[in-house]
């Protein structure tokens, strides 16, 4: 019922005989690498952050009554303290220096150092400096800040499975499996730890806990027709909150009354403050029955099934709802209080649901002998899906939300669009020579993404009235001063905007699913030659094709169409002055006036996160795998795989599917094909390589021949291009407003390739160079020279540096960029995982007992693999020469890679005793 992977569970069963193992794993970073982002200074003066990971455990199994009655149980324990060194762009030091603190006077000690526009009679208000004290001050060069951190985990498994044979032909088993999980942070989510993501004293807590069993019978009728009936439940809890050792409730920086600290974006490179999460959890339960049918007769192996779910889904969900988001432009924004927009969720917001739906499916597929060298393979599914309802009628829907007549109405927040989902599947696999050695394979099959709305129905509570809303406040073009707690509109949650008011001036933002939903389907082809050579050596050379449809997509849901299409490019004007549109404010000795053509689709809203299934995607790929049988003690098998991944974006989770914000956020919702490009996950070469020797073994009694029989090394070899990321600016320049005010920074606007050769003279403060290559800065100006857009040459490989700016440009206000998206390239990877093992045979349980030594050696050569660096922006700071305010020069430490996507060596110790 899935278009991906699935996952199969494969649980051990008892015997006759008494047989187990106990093992453990251990990890201690006493003997691992530095990292290349490890700082002595973030590390106490120890030679790198302590890492200390235990995994532990073991299994038996046996019989009740002999032949009839057996059982096998299992448990393995994790014990896990991973440092890590986290690196954060920061306020200059100087924006920490005030003069008459605690007053509405207070100034800077060294304003332009802080920022090259401030001056001394800049006043930071009363209300702002509270919110200076969350940002430390950097202690290495460039503003930035590093600290240790570190990420503590315990996890717990355990399953247990009885089998009963009732007779020879009736057989059963009964299996449980439960995982308890618990992971402290030290981010604001459940991500992983990561550079620009993460502060001193805030952290969260996410625990897990997941239950499932199993219940199977098989039946043999008779020698061609075999039934097997399942019946499973399954019940995953996962929660989260912080759990931050630092006063964050203080009233002073408190977004929203009696909340802790919300989320704080500065644009420009600066690091936002993610604030604290208050609790959240999901608890999903789903019941299944499903049999399968196997008739063999003649030159027919027919197959026939069912696969019936029902789901609950029980969600409390809180992200930045109710602690508000606030974003500034820039430092000197941030500085004076001038905010960009904030938001946050009405107090009277109803985020608790408790969602069920149904599954089912159907096939039937025949595997024909057409002749000896010939079998033909022909199948059919139908599944469906239920529409999900909440079990309390908290539910509420936008029938067609581009139509402004309409407005929210009571009922199932989905159509069904699965009642004609008939799926073919056709293959068939020929022995070519009929010599059993050349084989061509092929497939062809449509499939249906069922009921896999991940986190849709998570997220579609934040914008569901009359239960909930978000509100959001704009002060362009006023640019109005910051007050605490954050003043709303006093606008009942049933409530619109007035169709008169600017999209800058409505309240209402939402985050919601669309209700009329397409099926998520997908088109997947093969074609594949076979061919065994001597030595136990298999090739095989594929082709695989894979076209996604009407796939999940986040968009924005109330877009303002262009005002304007000018030299065939669409514009944004929101003004007029004197009757002439234009994209930024009037002079001052003109009026400005809001220009009635430029409003978002649906006047009554802001903003809207909405979750449809809109996006196509494109897989072509040529796959090559070569397999070698054991023999004389070598086994191996090389894959490697050229590809080409396209999508017009696709995901369900706002700013979480993709590694790169800009990989998942389109920039013309109106118009997803203008972000056709690659995947986030594209990787056009990706090779690798397992490989096993087991040394000759000496026959002799001796001491020496003991020690040196049974060792064997494994390899595993992967090398691979980078992902692909796009060039950002920092600020809105087309005035599009999409996704503006939705809690991240929430800009996704390009800048212009250069076309051109030309230089421009900027403000700065200090002396050092804001990124590899450029001049000093000097006298509080440095001048740079802008470059033509070389693709083979925008791409430095200097980690400090990964992306040469001076090749982009901003586009005029009012227009987007004509940058594509995916057109950079990352770092790639490449690693050699060695281990090496000793099998030693145990006298007291026979043949079959040993005790197994393993040394594992991760990234043994200490290769850095870099991670893709922050995308490229531009910042509001320098000479005011651009009409709307902005400069060109490139942000600090712009292209700067802070995080590698691998560990440094690292070296595991094991043993374990098999019987």
């Amino acid at each position: 019922m899935v278009m991906g992977s699935q996952t199969v569970m494969v649980s051990k069963n008892g015997t006759n005989l008494w047989h187990g193992d106990v093992f453990e794993y251990l990890r201690n970073s006493a003997l691992d690498a530095r990292n290349f982002f490890d700082y002595r200074t973030t590390s106490g003066g120890r030679r790198l952050p302590l890492f200390q990971r235990n995994n532990f455990g073991g299994s038996f199994g046996g019989p009740i009554k002999k032949d009839k009655t057996f059982f096998y149980g299992v448990y393995e324990g994790l014990r896990q303290n991973l440092g890590v060194t986290i690196l954060d762009n920061v306020l200059p030091a100087a924006c920490r220096q005030l003069v008459n603190p605690g007053t509405n006077n207070t100034t800077l000690a060294n304003p332009a150092a802080c920022a090259p526009t401030l001056t001394s009679s800049s006043i930071v208000p009363q209300v702002m400096q509270p919110f200076l004290d969350l940002y430390p001050l950097p202690n290495l060069p460039g503003n930035q800040f590093t600290f240790p951190s570190s990420s503590t985990q315990r996890e717990d498994y355990g399953q247990i499975r009885v089998d009963q044979n009732f007779s020879g032909a009736d057989t059963f088993f009964g299996r449980y499996t439960i995982d308890d999980n618990e992971l402290n942070n030290a981010t604001n989510n459940i991500r992983a730890l990561a550079s620009g993501a993460a502060f001193p004293g805030i952290r969260t807590l996410g625990a897990s806990r997941s239950h499932s069993a199993t219940l199977s019978e098989s039946h043999v009728f008779s020698p061609a027709l075999l039934n097997t009936a399942r019946l499973s439940f399954s019940r995953t809890n996962f929660g989260t909150r912080s759990v931050s050792d630092t006063n964050l409730a203080d009233p002073r920086y408190s977004l929203a009354p009696g909340q802790p600290v919300g989320q704080i974006s500065i644009s420009g490179g600066i690091t936002g403050f993610q604030g604290v999460m208050l609790p959240s959890y999901q608890i999903q339960t789903v019941y299944t029955l499903s049999d399968d049918l196997y008739y063999t007769k003649d030159r027919h192996a027919l197959k026939l099934g069912m696969l019936i779910n029902r789901n609950n889904l029980f969600t409390q969900g809180t992200a930045k709802l109710l602690t508000g988001t606030v974003t500034f432009n820039d430092v000197v924004s941030f500085m004076q209080g001038i905010y960009d927009n904030y938001a946050a969720g009405t107090p009277s917001t109803l985020q608790r649901r408790f969602w069920s739906y149904k599954t089912w499916g159907f096939y039937a597929q025949d595997d024909m002998r057409v002749t000896s060298r010939l079998t033909l393979n022909l199948g059919l599914r139908y599944e469906f899906q239920t529409v999900p309802r909440e079990r309390y009628h908290i539910e509420s829907r936008f029938l067609n939300f581009a139509d402004p007549t309409q407005t929210w109405t009571y009922g199932p927040v989905m159509r069904n669009p699965s009642l004609k989902n008939f799926s073919p599947r056709v293959g068939f696999a020929w022995d070519l020579l009929g010599n059993g050695k050349t084989a061509i394979r092929s497939g062809f099959g449509l499939y249906q993404d069922l009921a896999n709305f991940g986190s849709a129905l998570n997220q579609i509570p934040l914008g569901m009235p009359p239960y909930s809303r978000q509100n959001i406040v704009s002060s362009n073009p006023l640019r109005l001063p910051l007050s605490i707690p954050l003043q709303f509109p006093d606008i009942p949650l049933t409530s619109v905007c007035a169709k008169d008011l600017p999209p800058a001036d409505c309240p209402n933002r939402l985050q919601t699913m669309a209700y009329d939903l397409d099926q998520p389907r997908s088109v997947q082809y093969n074609f594949t030659v076979e061919q065994q050579m001597p030595l136990g050596i298999g090739l095989a050379v594929s082709y695989v094709g894979f076209r996604g449809i009407h796939l999940w997509q986040v968009r924005e849901g109330n877009p303002i169409p262009p005002t304007d299409i000018i030299n065939g490019s669409p514009a944004w004007l929101p003004y007029l002055c004197s009757g002439v549109a234009s994209a930024v404010p009037c002079p001052p000795a003109v009026a400005t006036v809001p220009n009635p053509a430029y409003r978002r689709i649906n006047p009554g809203y802001a903003s809207v996160i909405l979750i449809k299934t809109l996006a196509d995607s494109w897989y072509n790929s040529l796959q090559v795998v070569l397999k070698k049988r054991l023999s004389r003690g070598l086994e191996f098998q090389s894959a490697y795989t050229w590809s080409k991944s396209l999508d017009t974006t696709q995901g369900q989770s706002y700013f979480a599917d993709c590694t790169d914000q800009a990989e998942l956020e389109g920039t013309s919702p109106l118009n997803s094909r203008v972000d056709k490009g690659p995947s986030c996950f594209d990787l056009r070469h990706n090779w690798h390589l397992n490989l096993l020797y087991h040394f000759p073994n000496i026959n002799s009694d001796r001491l020496a021949a003991k020690f040196l029989r049974g060792w064997w090394v494994g390899n595993i070899v992967t090398a691979r291009s980078g992902f692909p990321f796009t060039p950002l600016v920092s600020v809105g320049r087309s005035n599009n407003a999409v996704f503006a005010g939705q809690g991240t920074t929430g800009i996704v606007d390009r800048p212009n390739v250069g076309a051109d050769t030309t230089s421009g003279t900027f403000r700065c403060s200090g002396t050092a160079a804001a990124f590899p290559g450029a001049p000093p800065c000097s006298n509080g100006s440095v001048t740079y020279q802008f470059i033509p857009y070389d693709k083979g040459k925008v791409i430095t490989g200097d980690p400090n540096g990964w992306l040469n700016p001076l090749m982009f440009r901003l586009a005029p206000t009012g227009f987007q960029g004509n940058a594509g998206r995916g057109i950079l390239r990352g770092p790639g990877l490449s690693t050699w995982d060695l281990s090496v093992n000793k099998d030693t045979g145990l006298r007291f349980r026979g043949e079959s007992a040993k005790l197994q030594f393993r040394a594992e050696i991760f990234n043994i050569l200490n290769h850095a693999n870099f991670s893709i660096p922050a995308s490229i922006g531009r910042t509001f700071v320098g000479t005011l020469t651009d009409p709307a305010g902005a400069s060109e020069a490139p942000i600090p430490n712009v292209g700067k890679i802070t995080t590698t996507a691998t560990s440094s060596r690292q070296i595991q110790l094991a043993l374990k005793v098999i019987f």
